[in-house]
């Protein structure tokens, strides 16, 4: 015997209509709403229309909508019930002899399944489109909106490797006091220290001035120095860990929150 009778099929079915039809028309609203707060800034970008529905507009949906999940769950049970009220089928239902309770189970249901795609969506899938529209407002909307991590940066650029730079100076991408140590186990194998690193191209490369080497092997320690040559190298550092933006956090899932 199937779990869902025909009145649960009804009621979930007019449940997830109504839902999708109040959370196009919201989300149709705050596009028309946004695009006329951000038009000169999208005329600007001379994106084409694909791009910017495809880049912006189709993530900003799925970004917005979340928000409102629950706002559209009331309007969606406000306004298919009454409408159900109108048409006499609550109380061709309580003529049957079926109490409220058993009533609402199909709301029950219906708001369920909703609730738990809310939650895939916030962990793990939006997270994703987020990463897109985040860039795209950064680098055609708020393009002054960048905070950037420039004083005492301290990251890792791999689980065993870990750099620290005083101070990034936006303007011509150099690092100053650039300090990277290199751990296996508990010990510090190799520090290499630079009074500037200055970032020459992609993928990662940088130049080194006035730089020192050390190396440690148990007891044993190698060091090198050079002040006047520069060292042309490839380091694990990318401009992009020196950006930083408030919501960056919404690019990211809950796994990769808690990493």
């Amino acid at each position: 015997m199937s779990m869902l009778k025909t009145i649960d099929k009804y009621i979930i079915k007019k449940y997830l209509f109504t839902f999708t039809f109040v959370m196009m028309a919201f989300a149709l609203i705050t596009i028309i709403v946004d695009f006329t707060e951000k038009v000169e800034e999208l005329i600007a970008s001379q994106l084409s229309v694909r791009e910017i529905i495809t880049q912006y507009y189709i993530p900003f949906a799925l970004w917005i909508n979340p928000l409102l999940f629950h706002l559209y769950a009331l309007i969606t049970v406000i306004f298919f019930t009454s409408r159900m009220a109108y048409n006499s089928e609550i109380i061709a239902m309580l003529s049957a002899g079926i109490s409220l309770r058993r009533i609402l189970r199909p709301y029950l249901l219906a708001a369920g399944f909703l609730a738990g795609l809310l939650f895939v969506g916030n962990h793990y899938l939006i997270p994703r489109t987020n990463s897109t529209r985040i860039n795209f407002e950064y680098t055609y909307i708020w393009k002054s909106e960048d905070h950037g991590k420039v004083k005492n940066v301290n990251l890792f650029l791999k689980p065993d490797v870990k750099a620290y730079v005083r101070y990034f100076r936006k303007r011509d991408s150099t690092a100053l006091d650039l300090r990277i140590e290199k751990i296996e186990g508990n010990q510090i194998t190799s520090i290499l220290k630079a009074k500037s690193a200055k970032w020459i191209g992609p993928p990662r490369r940088w130049r080194l001035l006035n730089y020192e080497i050390r190396t440690f092997d148990g007891a044993r320690e190698t060091w090198f120095r050079e002040e006047k040559e520069p060292l042309d190298t490839a380091l694990g550092l990318r401009l992009s860990d020196f950006v930083y933006f408030q919501n960056q956090k919404d690019a990211m899932t809950s796994p990769e929150i808690r990493a």
